[in-house]
């Protein structure tokens, strides 16, 4: 489980963040400024694409579960036959994003663009986005075999 310490960190580095994110939206426009968050969490693809070469979905599971704690996420991790799904139960980068003042919505696409996509040519991520504030996502990474 996260720590409140954690959590709390992330999220106000998730706001400073966000406060930046802000201001070049309304100096690019919002889809650019996503088009370009989108290239920067591509730099993590590399790391997501060594974890999947283990075949063990559990292990990666446990990873990736690993990841969330030490982020300050409070999620619960699992496996399916194909696929790792993670319910998001509180999130330090919707809190922090929020808290820098966008609202629900640019934080979902701004949670899209960064969390969804190819891993590797057989490794997909999606997102489905809380429907409120108080809900939670759904974060699923499919194996196609």
């Amino acid at each position: 489980m996260a720590s409140i310490e954690a959590f709390n960190a992330a999220k106000n580095m998730a706001s400073m963040y966000g406060a930046f994110f802000k201001t070049v939206a309304q100096e690019i426009g919002m889809e650019r400024a996503l088009a370009l968050q989108s290239k920067a969490y591509e730099t993590f693809g590399p790391e997501l694409a060594e974890m999947f070469k283990e075949p063990d979905l559990k292990k990666v599971a446990s990873k990736i579960q690993e990841m969330y704690t030490s982020s300050g996420t409070v999620a619960e991790t699992n496996v399916e036959p194909t696929k790792i799904v993670s319910k998001v139960l509180k999130c330090p980068w919707y809190e922090g994003l929020q808290a820098a003042g966008l609202s629900h919505e640019e934080i979902m696409a701004w949670c899209q663009h960064s969390g969804e996509g190819e891993i590797l040519p057989n490794v997909t991520s999606t997102v489905r986005f809380r429907s409120s504030a108080d809900d939670f996502c759904i974060e699923e990474i499919e194996v196609k075999k």
